[in-house]
C-alpha cells in the first residue's frame, strides 16, 4: 500500500496466492501461474493516512517481478446519524447514534460536543467508546473505515446552568488525534435542535 502523494509505502504484506482456476479458463491460460494467482489480502490500516492511496502487488520468482498497480483509492467517507438528542429535566444532554469515517484510522479519540448555535459558544463535550453497529455496516456507510464499530449510545453530558431555553444546540460528534478532543479532527454537525 502506497501513499499516492508522497510515493512512502505505507505497508506491505506477503501473502500466498490463492487458486483460481476460472482465470485459466478466461484467457489468461498462458500465463504459467494462472490458476495459481488469487489473493484475498487483509491490510490492517489503523494510525495509516488512507485518504489517497495505490495499491501494488508485486509477484517475483526466479529474479524476476512482476508489479500491478492499481488506480488510485480516495477514502474520504464522513457519515453519521443522530438516533436520539434530548435534555432530561436535569439539563443533562443525552445523544445516541453513530459517526462513521475513514478518518478514524489516524484519529482515535471520539467526542460528543454540545454547541450553543444561539450563544455561538460549546456548553460540554465527553469522550466515547464507539460501539458495535451491524446496521451501519450493512447500509449505505458499510465501506468506511470504522462503519462496524461506530455507534455511541446514551452519551451523557451534564450541562447544567450553562443551558439556556429557547437556544438551538448542536451535536458535534469528532475523531481526532488529541486525547482531549482538540487536535486534528474530523466533525459532523448535525441540524440544530431548539431547546
Amino acid at each position: 500500500m502506497i501513499d499516492t502523494k508522497t510515493g512512502r509505502v505505507l505497508r506491505s504484506v506477503a501473502y500466498t496466492p490463492d487458486l483460481r482456476p476460472d482465470v485459466a479458463k478466461n484467457g489468461y491460460a498462458s500465463y504459467k501461474n494462472a490458476t495459481t494467482s488469487g489473493f484475498d489480502v487483509y491490510i490492517p490500516v489503523a494510525g495509516l493516512d488512507i485518504s489517497n492511496i495505490t495499491l501494488v502487488a508485486n509477484y517475483t520468482t526466479s529474479g524476476y517481478t512482476t508489479k500491478i498497480t492499481s488506480n488510485n483509492r480516495n477514502f474520504e467517507r464522513n457519515d453519521g446519524y443522530l438516533d436520539k438528542f434530548y435534555v432530561d429535566g436535569n439539563n443533562v444532554v443525552h445523544v445516541s447514534g453513530w459517526h462513521a469515517t475513514d478518518k478514524a484510522t489516524t484519529r482515535p479519540y471520539a467526542f460528543i460536543i454540545i454547541y450553543d448555535q444561539t450563544a455561538k459558544k460549546e456548553l460540554g463535550r465527553a469522550q466515547y467508546t464507539a460501539t458495535a453497529r451491524q446496521d451501519v455496516l450493512n447500509s449505505y456507510a458499510g465501506g468506511t473505515y470504522n462503519a462496524g464499530k461506530s455507534g455511541f449510545n446514551n452519551v451523557a453530558i451534564e450541562l447544567g446552568k450553562n443551558i439556556i431555553k429557547g437556544h438551538d444546540l448542536q451535536v458535534i460528534t469528532r475523531y481526532t488525534d488529541d486525547p482531549r478532543g482538540n487536535g486534528n479532527y474530523m466533525d459532523i454537525w448535525f441540524p440544530s435542535v431548539r431547546i
